[in-house]
């Protein structure tokens, strides 16, 4: 191609291009037109990029070779130290760096190697779902050869992302299927780290391959490392794994939040989980360790550069493991509800507006009994019998190298170096935000925890006696008061229960023995509770027919056929002995861990799941111990959401300030 041929926009790129992700190209106004020759010996024929760094053109030598011009705008020395180490840096997967020129301005221009053909980021631009996996294998491979050879020579990339990956088609053409991959922006990167420690962060793009510890300064080759972590599961989904509508929120989710990581199939699954655990201690320690990983394991080090595989030509396909292949209703199914969970968690709206929606939710659902306890029930014997079906005849007739895990198709030209890393000496480990968060709960003095105990315990009431009113209007017109009385105090007790224990226990132990003891005991003062209102007040608890079994239905009943107290149709109450109430309360406070609900560290100030968790076990419970319902689901609901609401909770400002103390 020569170099003053018109050239389109989108294949032709270089490593310093405009780091903006997620929209289309705005035209960018750059400083030099075509035809200029700010630097001697070279004729600037257009711009490429932009960044923070300044700006890239597309330039041609005198003696006509192509190559890019990185004009430096902000000069400092120590950035152009780091390019200077490493202008004499030589491998097929980086891009070359020739020389460091002034020109008549003082400004400094790093002459670097022209790369015809597309970034990362387009290929991702076109496949939002993801690429296959022998194409991913492929630029895995690729980028660790580059990234290997950095890493040998003393250099932490520090801003791997899509937008700084390169195909190179200059060997073999744009029709010959065939390319090499190269790395750019390795000079500097030191300085786009430091915008990033100044609060001039260039884009959010940036922020969506950070490692945790770049908050706190650390730039170990461990950031590189979950850097590829990040960029291996945005190949396999087409999505990066922490997103946010701010760069705040995108940096807390890399602190705090865990990947979602169950529409990866094995063995990617476990190199992500692996690669973006938030200890750099316990990452995987080289990026020789991550691609042995993949499958086909470490390859022939001979092997100097990635070759684009032939989709056109045949490939041999092996299996290095049995792949088991999820069953696609509950897969979809499941990530459908983890989205949602994620999308709750993630949600920082006021407490009170989200407690009002988990009310308005479980209200509904016991409504509803009547209607979606039946199609349930029809729902789970028909996928039942599919289950069966799938396991017992579709599962085995299944190709396992359609299935995207290891016994993928595999192209023979997919290698690249096998990175061998020298190891220093032992770093101090580092400790984790909730260690440091748990460590400063038990510090406390008594005295604090009193206080903090006493004003959690006020709140619950409160909210426990407005839940209690709704839920009373709910259950019917008759006796409503005394109704909604038994429900706040019932709750309020159990609520309080819940707070001693979690106060007592959090961060002391971690064996659930004892603190299932003490709930057992909490069930129990709960159902005594239940029983002294019920008749201290003259009147039984709700129980509509349709939302539960029958009495001599529920397994403990029914074998011993233990009578039931009144029932009142008119009114729609009905009255509760001792032993029901508290072997009720007791075995629903037992089996749940409503501790977690109290929790100082736990991810957000209310969880729909768990509120989910408490009411559905209360109305389950039914089966094998009956109680009126929907007073018991009632009561476990205004419960869980008055515990969560009333307890103490650890910000998420203040969990990223604890995560950059870790580090």
């Amino acid at each position: 191609m020569a170099p003053g041929s018109p050239q389109p926009e989108s294949p032709a790129h270089d490593a310093g291009r405009a780091e903006a992700r997620g929209g289309g190209r705005a035209p960018v106004k750059f400083l030099y037109a075509s035809g200029a020759q700010p630097l001697p010996g070279y004729t600037i024929k257009r711009g490429v990029g932009r960044g923070g760094f300044g700006e890239v053109y597309f330039a041609v030598s005198d003696a006509g070779k192509e190559v890019a011009l990185k004009l430096i705008r902000r000069n400092l020395d120590v950035e152009l130290r780091g390019v200077r180490h490493c202008l004499n840096l030589k491998h097929p997967n980086l891009i070359a760096l020739y020389d460091i020129r002034s020109d008549d301005q003082d400004d400094q221009w790093v002459v670097m190697e022209y790369v015809q053909g597309e970034s990362l980021e387009d290929v991702l631009a076109r496949s939002p779902q993801g690429l296959p996996p022998e194409d991913v294998n492929w630029w895995m491979r690729g980028i660790a050869a580059g990234v290997s050879h950095l890493h040998d020579n003393g250099i932490v990339h520090r801003d791997l992302k899509p937008g700084n990956i390169f195909l190179d088609r200059s060997m073999g053409g744009a029709d010959s299927g065939a390319g090499t991959i190269k790395l750019g922006d390795y000079g500097l990167s030191k300085f786009i780290s430091c915008s990033r420690r100044s609060g001039q962060t260039e884009s959010v793009g940036t922020v969506h391959y950070m490692a945790p510890e770049i908050a706190g300064g650390r730039y170990g080759r461990e950031i590189d490392t979950y850097a590829l972590g990040i960029i291996l599961y945005e190949l396999l989904t087409g999505h990066v794994p922490f997103e946010g509508e701010s760069v705040g929120e995108v940096l807390m989710k890399h602190l705090t939040a865990e990947p979602e990581l169950s529409k990866l199939a094995e063995p990617y699954r476990e190199i992500v989980r692996r690669a973006l655990t938030k200890d750099p201690e316990l990452r995987i320690q080289s990026v020789g360790e991550l691609i042995a990983m993949l499958p086909g394991g470490a390859v022939d080090a001979s092997a100097t550069a990635a070759r684009r595989p032939n989709h056109d030509a045949p490939r041999p396909t092996f299996r290095e493991a049995p792949e088991v292949e999820p069953e696609p209703i509950w897969n979809a199914v499941a990530s459908g509800l983890s989205g949602a969970r994620s999308r709750w968690v993630h949600n920082y709206s006021h407490p009170l507006v989200r407690g009002l929606i988990v009310f308005a939710a479980v209200m509904l659902a016991v409504v509803s009994m009547e209607v979606w306890i039946p199609v349930a029930v029809f729902l789970s014997i028909m996928y039942g019998m599919y289950f069966l079906v799938w396991a017992w005849i579709i599962r085995p007739n299944v190709d396992p190298s359609l299935s995207g895990g290891a016994g993928a198709r595999r192209s023979p030209n997919q290698h690249a170096p096998t990175a061998i890393y020298r190891t220093g000496g032992p770093r101090p480990k580092r400790r984790h935000w909730r260690e440091k968060a748990l460590t400063q709960l038990t510090d406390k003095p008594w005295r604090d925890h009193a206080g903090e105990l006493l004003t959690a315990m006020l709140v619950s009431g409160g909210v426990c006696s407005l839940l209690a009113i709704a839920a009373g209007a709910i259950s019917g017109p008759q006796n409503q008061t005394a109704v909604t009385l038994w429900f706040a105090g019932v709750a309020t007790v159990g609520s309080w229960g819940v707070l001693i224990v979690n106060r007592l226990t959090e961060g002391r132990t971690e064996d659930q023995t004892p603190m299932r003891a003490m709930m057992l005991g909490v069930g129990a003062v709960v159902g005594v509770t239940a029983f002294l209102l019920s008749d201290a007040l003259l009147t039984g608890v709700p129980k509509w027919s349709d939302a539960a079994p029958r009495m001599g239905e529920s397994f403990v009943y029914g074998a011993l056929k233990i009578p039931g107290p009144d029932f009142d149709p008119g009114s729609g109450l009905m009255a509760i002995d001792l032993t029901m109430a508290v072997g009720y309360f007791a075995l629903l406070f037992l089996t749940l861990r409503w501790w977690k609900l109290a929790e100082w560290t736990r991810e957000g100030r209310l969880s729909l799941g768990r509120v989910t968790a408490c009411v559905g076990l209360a109305w389950l419970l039914g089966l094998f111990w009956w109680f009126p319902q929907p007073a018991g689901v009632m009561a476990a609901g205004i419960v869980a959401i008055s515990t969560q609401l009333s307890s103490p909770w650890l910000r998420p400002s203040k969990r990223i300030e604890l995560a950059k103390e870790s580090y």
